[in-house]
Protein backbone atom coordinates (compact mmCIF):
# COMPACT_ATOMS: atom_id res chain seq x y z
CA UNK A 1 0.00 0.00 0.00
CA UNK A 2 1.23 3.35 -0.94
CA UNK A 3 -0.02 6.85 -0.13
CA UNK A 4 1.07 9.86 -1.17
CA UNK A 5 0.01 13.88 -2.03
CA UNK A 6 -0.89 14.86 -5.38
CA UNK A 7 0.80 18.01 -6.97
CA UNK A 8 -1.98 18.73 -9.21
CA UNK A 9 -4.00 21.14 -7.22
CA UNK A 10 -2.41 23.04 -4.29
CA UNK A 11 -5.71 25.03 -3.67
CA UNK A 12 -7.46 21.60 -2.43
CA UNK A 13 -6.39 20.56 1.05
CA UNK A 14 -4.22 17.87 1.92
CA UNK A 15 -6.66 15.48 2.90
CA UNK A 16 -8.66 16.02 -0.17
CA UNK A 17 -5.39 15.70 -2.46
CA UNK A 18 -4.27 12.12 -0.95
CA UNK A 19 -4.03 9.46 -3.12
CA UNK A 20 -3.95 5.69 -2.60
CA UNK A 21 -2.32 3.80 -4.48
CA UNK A 22 -2.04 -0.41 -4.27
CA UNK A 23 1.64 -1.86 -4.36
CA UNK A 24 3.44 -5.24 -2.86
CA UNK A 25 6.79 -4.11 -2.58
CA UNK A 26 8.19 -8.25 -1.94
CA UNK A 27 6.61 -9.00 -5.35
CA UNK A 28 6.64 -6.19 -7.56
CA UNK A 29 9.02 -5.52 -10.14
CA UNK A 30 11.49 -2.49 -9.45
CA UNK A 31 9.97 -0.22 -12.25
CA UNK A 32 6.49 -0.63 -10.82
CA UNK A 33 7.33 0.33 -7.42
CA UNK A 34 8.96 3.52 -9.12
CA UNK A 35 6.39 3.95 -11.24
CA UNK A 36 3.71 3.87 -7.85
CA UNK A 37 6.65 6.30 -6.19
CA UNK A 38 5.72 8.42 -9.30
CA UNK A 39 7.12 12.32 -9.25
CA UNK A 40 7.21 12.47 -5.25
CA UNK A 41 10.50 14.21 -3.11
CA UNK A 42 10.18 12.15 0.10
CA UNK A 43 9.49 8.82 0.76
CA UNK A 44 8.14 7.51 4.21
CA UNK A 45 9.04 4.12 5.01
CA UNK A 46 7.45 2.72 8.51
CA UNK A 47 6.45 -1.17 7.44
CA UNK A 48 7.18 -3.91 9.63
CA UNK A 49 6.38 -7.64 10.51
CA UNK A 50 3.25 -7.76 12.09
CA UNK A 51 3.07 -8.93 15.68
CA UNK A 52 0.49 -11.25 15.22
CA UNK A 53 1.95 -13.26 12.53
CA UNK A 54 4.43 -14.30 15.40
CA UNK A 55 4.54 -17.83 14.13
CA UNK A 56 5.67 -16.65 10.46
CA UNK A 57 9.64 -17.67 10.92
CA UNK A 58 10.37 -15.43 7.85
CA UNK A 59 8.27 -12.18 8.24
CA UNK A 60 10.89 -10.26 9.75
CA UNK A 61 13.15 -10.92 6.70
CA UNK A 62 10.91 -10.41 4.51
CA UNK A 63 9.44 -7.42 4.94
CA UNK A 64 11.92 -5.30 7.49
CA UNK A 65 14.68 -5.97 5.12
CA UNK A 66 13.27 -7.35 1.50
CA UNK A 67 10.39 -5.23 0.62
CA UNK A 68 12.45 -1.79 2.54
CA UNK A 69 15.54 -2.66 0.49
CA UNK A 70 13.04 -2.85 -2.85
CA UNK A 71 11.66 0.60 -1.91
CA UNK A 72 14.59 1.54 -1.47
CA UNK A 73 16.43 0.40 -4.81
CA UNK A 74 13.08 1.79 -6.83
CA UNK A 75 13.72 5.78 -4.47
CA UNK A 76 16.63 5.38 -5.72
CA UNK A 77 15.66 4.78 -9.49
CA UNK A 78 13.31 7.55 -9.46
CA UNK A 79 16.00 10.14 -8.05
CA UNK A 80 13.99 10.76 -4.63
CA UNK A 81 15.09 13.90 -2.87
CA UNK A 82 15.15 12.48 0.81
CA UNK A 83 13.98 8.88 2.35
CA UNK A 84 12.93 8.52 6.00
CA UNK A 85 13.01 5.35 7.12
CA UNK A 86 11.30 4.10 10.68
CA UNK A 87 12.98 1.50 12.41
CA UNK A 88 13.60 0.77 16.12
CA UNK A 89 15.84 1.09 19.24
CA UNK A 90 18.74 -1.34 19.92
CA UNK A 91 19.17 -2.10 15.44
CA UNK A 92 22.99 -1.66 16.35
CA UNK A 93 23.48 -2.18 19.93
CA UNK A 94 23.05 -4.96 22.36
CA UNK A 95 20.93 -4.28 26.05
CA UNK A 96 17.79 -4.79 27.59
CA UNK A 97 15.09 -4.58 27.14
CA UNK A 98 15.31 -3.47 22.93
CA UNK A 99 17.38 -6.40 22.40
CA UNK A 100 14.60 -8.56 23.23
CA UNK A 101 12.74 -8.21 19.80
CA UNK A 102 15.69 -10.04 18.41
CA UNK A 103 13.51 -13.20 19.71
CA UNK A 104 10.87 -11.94 17.46
CA UNK A 105 13.08 -13.93 14.81
CA UNK A 106 15.86 -11.73 14.86
CA UNK A 107 13.89 -8.82 13.51
CA UNK A 108 16.38 -6.01 14.93
CA UNK A 109 19.01 -7.85 12.73
CA UNK A 110 17.03 -7.77 9.19
CA UNK A 111 16.15 -3.62 10.51
CA UNK A 112 19.37 -2.96 10.49
CA UNK A 113 20.62 -4.67 7.62
CA UNK A 114 17.87 -2.12 6.07
CA UNK A 115 19.22 0.77 7.49
CA UNK A 116 22.70 -0.29 5.97
CA UNK A 117 20.92 -0.36 2.47
CA UNK A 118 19.54 2.88 2.71
CA UNK A 119 22.68 4.46 3.85
CA UNK A 120 24.60 2.92 0.76
CA UNK A 121 22.21 3.98 -1.60
CA UNK A 122 23.23 7.71 -1.92
CA UNK A 123 19.87 8.90 -0.77
CA UNK A 124 19.91 11.82 1.57
CA UNK A 125 17.89 9.65 4.16
CA UNK A 126 16.81 10.37 7.54
CA UNK A 127 16.94 7.32 10.13
CA UNK A 128 14.31 7.31 13.17
CA UNK A 129 14.43 4.66 15.63
CA UNK A 130 11.78 5.21 17.99
CA UNK A 131 11.32 3.21 21.33
CA UNK A 132 8.83 1.35 22.83
CA UNK A 133 5.13 2.29 20.94
CA UNK A 134 2.84 0.45 23.69
CA UNK A 135 1.16 3.69 24.71
CA UNK A 136 -0.45 4.79 21.00
CA UNK A 137 -3.36 7.33 22.23
CA UNK A 138 -3.11 11.24 22.20
CA UNK A 139 -3.24 11.77 26.04
CA UNK A 140 0.60 10.39 26.42
CA UNK A 141 1.96 13.46 25.06
CA UNK A 142 0.36 15.54 27.47
CA UNK A 143 2.79 14.08 30.43
CA UNK A 144 5.99 13.05 28.35
CA UNK A 145 8.18 15.29 26.66
CA UNK A 146 9.66 13.97 23.07
CA UNK A 147 13.64 13.24 23.44
CA UNK A 148 15.49 13.07 20.10
CA UNK A 149 18.83 12.06 20.43
CA UNK A 150 21.99 10.62 18.28
CA UNK A 151 22.34 6.99 17.72
CA UNK A 152 23.37 4.56 20.04
CA UNK A 153 22.15 6.57 23.00
CA UNK A 154 19.01 4.53 24.67
CA UNK A 155 18.64 0.53 24.59
CA UNK A 156 15.26 1.59 25.75
CA UNK A 157 12.10 3.85 26.20
CA UNK A 158 8.35 4.69 25.48
CA UNK A 159 7.09 7.05 23.00
CA UNK A 160 3.57 7.64 21.27
CA UNK A 161 2.66 7.06 17.62
CA UNK A 162 1.39 10.26 17.25
CA UNK A 163 4.84 12.05 18.81
CA UNK A 164 6.75 9.98 15.95
CA UNK A 165 4.66 11.07 13.43
CA UNK A 166 5.11 14.78 14.79
CA UNK A 167 8.24 14.48 14.11
CA UNK A 168 8.67 12.79 10.98
CA UNK A 169 6.47 15.60 9.47
CA UNK A 170 8.99 17.77 10.99
CA UNK A 171 12.01 16.29 9.44
CA UNK A 172 9.92 16.21 5.71
CA UNK A 173 9.60 20.22 6.27
CA UNK A 174 13.35 20.68 8.14
CA UNK A 175 15.59 18.50 5.57
CA UNK A 176 18.73 20.54 6.32
CA UNK A 177 18.29 19.89 9.96
CA UNK A 178 17.45 16.18 8.98
CA UNK A 179 19.94 16.17 6.66
CA UNK A 180 21.90 12.35 6.86
CA UNK A 181 21.17 11.38 10.35
CA UNK A 182 20.45 8.79 12.53
CA UNK A 183 18.13 10.17 15.38
CA UNK A 184 16.76 7.66 18.28
CA UNK A 185 12.96 9.23 19.54
CA UNK A 186 11.47 8.42 23.53
CA UNK A 187 9.46 10.09 25.61
CA UNK A 188 10.25 11.09 29.42
CA UNK A 189 8.12 12.90 31.69
CA UNK A 190 11.33 14.47 33.48
CA UNK A 191 12.63 16.32 29.96
CA UNK A 192 11.65 19.54 28.97
CA UNK A 193 9.57 20.45 26.22
CA UNK A 194 11.60 21.74 23.31
CA UNK A 195 11.07 22.54 19.96
CA UNK A 196 12.08 19.07 17.40
CA UNK A 197 13.72 21.46 15.04
CA UNK A 198 16.15 22.76 17.85
CA UNK A 199 16.46 18.96 18.87
CA UNK A 200 17.56 17.95 15.35
CA UNK A 201 19.60 20.61 14.62
CA UNK A 202 21.86 19.84 17.69
CA UNK A 203 22.55 15.95 16.06
CA UNK A 204 25.78 15.38 14.14
CA UNK A 205 24.99 14.57 10.68
CA UNK A 206 27.27 11.71 8.61
CA UNK A 207 27.06 14.03 5.51
CA UNK A 208 27.68 17.41 4.47
CA UNK A 209 24.18 19.12 3.43
CA UNK A 210 24.33 20.42 -0.18
CA UNK A 211 24.27 23.87 -0.40
CA UNK A 212 20.75 23.31 -2.37
CA UNK A 213 19.40 22.69 1.16
CA UNK A 214 20.44 26.36 1.99
CA UNK A 215 18.47 27.94 -0.74
CA UNK A 216 15.28 25.96 -0.54
CA UNK A 217 12.81 25.46 2.89
CA UNK A 218 9.94 23.76 2.52
CA UNK A 219 9.54 23.57 -1.21
CA UNK A 220 10.02 27.43 -1.55
CA UNK A 221 13.16 29.62 -3.05
CA UNK A 222 14.32 32.12 -0.72
CA UNK A 223 14.42 34.81 -3.12
CA UNK A 224 16.57 38.50 -2.37
CA UNK A 225 14.77 41.48 -2.31
CA UNK A 226 14.46 43.40 -5.43
CA UNK A 227 16.60 46.48 -5.82
CA UNK A 228 15.10 50.06 -6.40
CA UNK A 229 15.85 50.74 -9.98
CA UNK A 230 16.74 54.42 -10.96
CA UNK A 231 13.26 55.94 -11.76
CA UNK A 232 12.47 55.09 -8.21
CA UNK A 233 13.20 56.99 -5.80
CA UNK A 234 12.95 55.62 -1.92
CA UNK A 235 12.90 58.60 0.34
CA UNK A 236 12.96 57.86 3.90
CA UNK A 237 9.86 59.54 5.85
CA UNK A 238 10.50 61.60 8.23
CA UNK A 239 10.19 61.48 11.96
CA UNK A 240 8.68 64.97 12.25
CA UNK A 241 5.54 66.59 10.79
CA UNK A 242 7.81 70.10 10.66
CA UNK A 243 9.58 69.46 7.69
CA UNK A 244 6.21 69.24 5.65
CA UNK A 245 4.59 72.22 7.76
CA UNK A 246 6.86 75.17 8.38
CA UNK A 247 4.39 77.19 9.93
CA UNK A 248 3.70 74.64 12.42
CA UNK A 249 7.32 74.55 13.63
CA UNK A 250 8.47 76.03 16.74
CA UNK A 251 10.78 79.03 16.90
CA UNK A 252 14.21 77.26 17.41
CA UNK A 253 16.43 78.78 20.44
CA UNK A 254 19.39 80.74 19.40
CA UNK A 255 22.53 79.35 20.36
CA UNK A 256 24.94 80.64 23.22
CA UNK A 257 28.09 82.56 22.13
CA UNK A 258 30.33 85.46 22.87
CA UNK A 259 29.00 88.74 23.72
CA UNK A 260 31.70 89.65 20.73
CA UNK A 261 30.92 86.54 18.46
CA UNK A 262 29.55 86.80 15.57
CA UNK A 263 26.39 84.28 14.59
CA UNK A 264 27.49 81.09 12.31
CA UNK A 265 26.34 81.94 8.94
CA UNK A 266 24.12 79.24 8.26
CA UNK A 267 22.57 79.09 11.69
CA UNK A 268 18.74 80.91 11.80
CA UNK A 269 19.47 83.78 13.46
CA UNK A 270 22.29 85.17 11.38
CA UNK A 271 20.07 86.45 9.01
CA UNK A 272 18.08 88.34 11.73
CA UNK A 273 20.99 89.37 13.71
CA UNK A 274 23.83 90.53 11.11
CA UNK A 275 22.46 93.99 10.91
CA UNK A 276 20.19 95.86 13.20
CA UNK A 277 19.09 99.21 12.52
CA UNK A 278 19.43 101.86 14.63
CA UNK A 279 16.03 103.47 16.12
CA UNK A 280 17.27 106.82 16.35
CA UNK A 281 18.96 107.07 12.53
CA UNK A 282 17.22 104.43 10.94
CA UNK A 283 20.02 104.18 8.69
CA UNK A 284 23.37 103.26 10.70
CA UNK A 285 23.34 99.32 10.72
CA UNK A 286 25.31 98.35 14.11
CA UNK A 287 25.28 95.10 15.88
CA UNK A 288 22.75 94.27 18.65
CA UNK A 289 23.58 94.79 21.85
CA UNK A 290 23.53 92.57 24.50
CA UNK A 291 22.14 95.13 27.38
CA UNK A 292 19.14 97.76 26.88
CA UNK A 293 21.10 100.59 28.61
CA UNK A 294 23.81 101.54 25.81
CA UNK A 295 20.31 102.43 23.73
CA UNK A 296 18.41 104.32 26.85
CA UNK A 297 20.52 106.00 28.80
CA UNK A 298 17.97 107.50 31.16
CA UNK A 299 17.71 103.49 32.38
CA UNK A 300 20.95 102.92 33.37
CA UNK A 301 21.09 102.70 36.96
CA UNK A 302 23.42 105.65 38.77
CA UNK A 303 27.26 103.81 39.04
CA UNK A 304 28.98 104.60 42.59
CA UNK A 305 32.05 106.87 42.97
CA UNK A 306 35.20 104.80 42.70
CA UNK A 307 37.39 105.27 46.01
CA UNK A 308 39.98 107.94 46.39
CA UNK A 309 42.84 108.46 48.80
CA UNK A 310 42.57 111.97 50.61
CA UNK A 311 45.93 113.06 49.32
CA UNK A 312 44.50 112.83 45.86
CA UNK A 313 43.62 115.41 43.45
CA UNK A 314 40.10 116.29 43.01
CA UNK A 315 38.16 114.60 40.00
CA UNK A 316 37.51 115.84 37.18
CA UNK A 317 34.04 118.22 36.69
CA UNK A 318 32.29 115.33 34.79
CA UNK A 319 32.78 112.72 37.40
CA UNK A 320 29.41 112.89 39.86
CA UNK A 321 31.36 113.76 42.58
CA UNK A 322 33.48 116.36 41.18
CA UNK A 323 30.95 119.49 42.37
CA UNK A 324 30.60 119.03 45.42
CA UNK A 325 34.23 117.83 46.23
CA UNK A 326 35.77 121.04 44.57
CA UNK A 327 35.74 123.21 47.40
CA UNK A 328 37.22 122.41 50.45
CA UNK A 329 36.56 124.05 54.20
CA UNK A 330 39.47 124.77 56.07
CA UNK A 331 38.67 123.72 59.66
CA UNK A 332 41.90 126.17 61.52
CA UNK A 333 39.63 129.00 60.60
CA UNK A 334 36.27 127.94 61.28
CA UNK A 335 35.12 126.98 57.48
CA UNK A 336 36.43 129.31 55.65
CA UNK A 337 37.01 128.40 52.52
CA UNK A 338 40.45 128.35 51.04
CA UNK A 339 41.78 129.21 47.66
CA UNK A 340 41.79 126.50 44.90
CA UNK A 341 45.41 127.18 44.68
CA UNK A 342 46.51 126.17 48.09
CA UNK A 343 46.07 122.86 48.67
CA UNK A 344 45.67 121.82 52.30
CA UNK A 345 44.73 118.02 53.30
CA UNK A 346 41.37 117.67 55.14
CA UNK A 347 41.65 116.72 58.96
CA UNK A 348 40.77 113.47 60.12
CA UNK A 349 39.48 115.25 63.53
CA UNK A 350 35.99 117.48 63.38
CA UNK A 351 37.34 119.17 66.71
CA UNK A 352 39.87 121.52 64.69
CA UNK A 353 36.88 123.19 63.04
CA UNK A 354 34.71 123.18 66.24
CA UNK A 355 37.19 124.39 69.17
CA UNK A 356 33.65 124.83 71.66
CA UNK A 357 33.33 120.78 71.21
CA UNK A 358 36.81 119.77 72.12
CA UNK A 359 37.04 118.19 75.42
CA UNK A 360 39.88 119.58 78.04
CA UNK A 361 42.94 118.46 77.69
CA UNK A 362 44.65 117.06 81.14
CA UNK A 363 47.18 119.04 82.85
CA UNK A 364 50.67 118.47 82.21
CA UNK A 365 51.99 116.73 85.32
CA UNK A 366 54.64 118.90 87.25
CA UNK A 367 58.27 117.56 89.34
CA UNK A 368 57.18 118.31 92.98
CA UNK A 369 58.93 121.58 94.16
CA UNK A 370 61.86 120.68 97.27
Amino acid sequence: MWAGLSDLDQSRPAAERLEIVECDLEKQPQEDIASAIGNAAIVVCSIGASEKDILDVTGPYRIDYMATNNLVRAATAAKVEHFILVTSLGTNRIGFPAFLLNLFWGVLCWKRRAEEALIGSGLAYTIVRPGGMERPTDAFKETHNLVVAGEDTYVGGLVSNLQVAELIACMASNRRASYCKVVEAVAETTAPLLPMEEQLAKLPSKREPPPELDELEEGEKLVPPKPPTSNETAEQRPLSPYTAFVDLKPPSSPSPRPPGAAPAPDSPDAAASSTVLDPISGDQPQQRSLSPYTRYEELKPPSSPSPRSPSATSAPLDAPVAAASSVVLDSSTNGIPISSDQPNQRPLSPYTRYEELKPPSSPTPSAPKL
